[in-house]
């Protein structure tokens, strides 16, 4: 019983996160028409993300960044 409904749970979640992606996409798909239709341009897309090496504290880190 209690494995059922943890499987139940999980694919539940699955299903939601699908559907939170599908609509994220649906989103800006018609944010990128409307772009091109307002001002004749294509949407920005997101910037690649940028490796950084800085110091903190004089520990050396590294990490990736928007």
């Amino acid at each position: 019983m209690f494995a059922q409904n943890v499987l139940s749970y999980r694919q539940r979640q699955r299903e939601d996160r699908e559907t939170k992606r599908q609509d994220e996409q649906e989103l800006q798909t018609a944010y990128a028409a409307r772009m091109q239709a307002q001002y004749g341009i294509n949407a920005p897309s997101t910037p690649p993300l940028i490796k950084m090496e800085v110091i903190i504290g004089g520990v050396w880190t590294q990490g990736l960044y928007k």
